[in-house]
C-alpha cells in the first residue's frame, strides 16, 4: 500500500512532463518487474521488493489511466468509458 501511495502522489507531475502514454508504460514495466521479482524470489525480503514494485505501478496506473481515458475518449461515450473501467477495476 505504500507503494502505491508513492505511486499516486508523484504521477500527477510524472505525467506533466513525460506524457500520460509514457506513464502508462512505464506502470506496466513495473507491473512486470514486480511480477517477477516476487516469483522468483529467494528470501521474504526480495518479495517485498516486489510488491512495492507491483504497488507503484497500481498507485500510477490508478491515477493516470482514468486521466487518459478521459482525455482519449469521444465526447459522447466519455462518461461510460470510465465507468466501465471504474467497474471493471473494482469488480477485478
Amino acid at each position: 500500500m505504500a507503494g502505491a501511495a508513492v505511486g499516486s502522489l508523484f504521477s500527477g507531475t510524472a505525467s506533466d512532463k513525460v506524457g500520460r502514454k509514457k506513464l502508462i508504460m512505464f506502470a506496466d514495466l513495473l507491473f512486470t518487474l514486480g511480477a517477477f521479482t516476487m516469483a522468483f524470489a529467494p528470501s521474504i525480503a526480495v518479495l517485498m521488493v516486489g510488491r512495492v514494485l507491483v504497488g507503484l505501478g497500481v498507485g500510477v496506473a490508478a491515477q493516470i489511466v482514468p486521466l487518459y481515458l478521459s482525455e482519449t475518449a469521444p465526447i459522447e461515450i466519455r462518461g461510460k468509458v470510465i465507468a466501465i473501467n471504474t467497474a471493471m477495476i473494482t469488480g477485478g
